[in-house]
This record gives structure tokens, sequence and C-alpha cells, in this order.
């Protein structure tokens, strides 16, 4: 009997490690971190820096991103315990996009976004989730929505007193 019960422990035992899902790494970074990445770099630009050189600073890298799915694990019939799954995220290119703009006093600029922000979740990057670099004659003049959208309100607004 006491064969048995060993076998029958054993048996269980096998069983439950088979049931056990390690939860693997993942092989690349999340979203998450790209964003985080990309606004601890925006701390060592500096004014006046040569577009090649903020370039560097920031990076020019394609990264695809990678994410944790949950999902109940069912075993005969019955749900389990939430399990996790590596699923692939979204591929972030840094920059993200670059525009060219002329000022109201006519100053061609080179505007270059990067991936700072999430404000919704959802699968699309959208413009107030991006930070601009602004560039003038090759160098670096400033970054942020608060640095660009003073010159763009001024474009927008004009008062005529008579």
């Amino acid at each position: 009997m006491d064969v048995h019960r060993r076998i029958g422990s054993a048996a269980v035992v096998s069983f439950l490690i088979g049931c056990i899902v390690p939860v693997p790494d993942l092989p690349g970074p999340t979203a998450e971190e790209v964003r985080s990445e990309n606004r601890a770099r925006l701390a060592q630009l500096e004014i006046g820096m040569p577009k090649n050189a903020a370039l560097e600073v920031m990076g020019t890298e394609r990264v695809q991103t990678y994410e944790y799915e949950m999902y109940d694990h069912i075993f005969d019939g019955k749900v389990g315990p939430v399990q996790k799954r590596v699923i692939l995220g979204m591929l972030i290119q840094n920059p993200f996009r670059t525009e060219t703009r002329r000022t109201h006093d006519g100053e061609d600029q080179l505007l270059i976004f990067y991936y700072t922000d999430r404000k919704r979740a959802d699968s699309a990057i959208t413009d107030d989730e991006l930070t601009p670099l602004v560039f003038s004659q090759g160098k670096l003049i400033g970054w942020g929505w608060s640095f660009l959208t003073p010159d763009v309100e001024r474009q927008t607004i004009e008062l005529r007193v008579r």
C-alpha cells in the first residue's frame, strides 16, 4: 500500500508541476520603457547643441516593444489562475516624425518629434504624446510644447486695433 501511495503522490506532484506556467521574460522593452527612456534623454539636451549631437543623445533607432497579456488558464473545462504571456507591442521609430515650418518672421525651423507620453490606452500615437525638438540653423533652440506653442499662437491670433 505504501508503494501505491508514493506512486500516486509522485503522479500528483508531476501533474501539478506540469500545470505551473512560468512567466517568460520580455525579449525587449515595453512601450512605457521607451517613453521613459526618451523623457530621461530630454534632460541631457542643451540649448545650442548641433542637430547631430542632439540626435545622438535622443537616439535614432527603431524599437520593437513587447507587452504582457493576461489570460484565463483553462484546464479540463475549468478556469484556473490567470496567466501571463508575451505579445508583440508597438514598433516605435525614434525619432517618430520630422517636420519643417516657417515662423511668423520667416525663419525656417526643423521639428523632430519623440514619443514620450501616453494619453490614451490605444495603439495610436498622437501629437499630444510626442515631444518636439526645435532646431534653427542646425542648432537646438528648445524643446517641448510649452516652447513651441507661444510661437504657434502668435501666428494664428492677430488683433487689429482701428
